[in-house]
């Protein structure tokens, strides 16, 4: 089964055109719906017996603000010991 994040990249421009600024459920390459709000699309999915990780829910905008996330360099953690 084809990467649903990479083809849903590639597929980008052409959704961003049909659907910007809205919520879409994405399976096998389709959109099976679009909803407002996002927690509405969870509950529609999983009612309608979609398996959970069987879909993708990606509010649809612009860019790759959407699926990608950056980190500010240092960031420091604290070592902890368990006892």
């Amino acid at each position: 089964m084809p990467n649903r994040l990479d083809h849903y990249i590639k597929n980008q421009d052409k959704l961003v055109k049909k659907y910007n600024g809205e919520i879409i459920a994405l399976k096998d390459g389709v959109v099976i719906g679009v909803y407002q709000p996002k927690a509405d699309a969870l509950y529609d999915m999983l009612s309608r017996d979609h398996k959970e990780g069987s879909f993708m829910i990606i509010f649809r905008t612009p860019g790759d603000g959407q699926y990608s996330a950056s980190f500010t360099p240092g960031i420091s953690f604290k070592e902890v010991a368990l006892k």
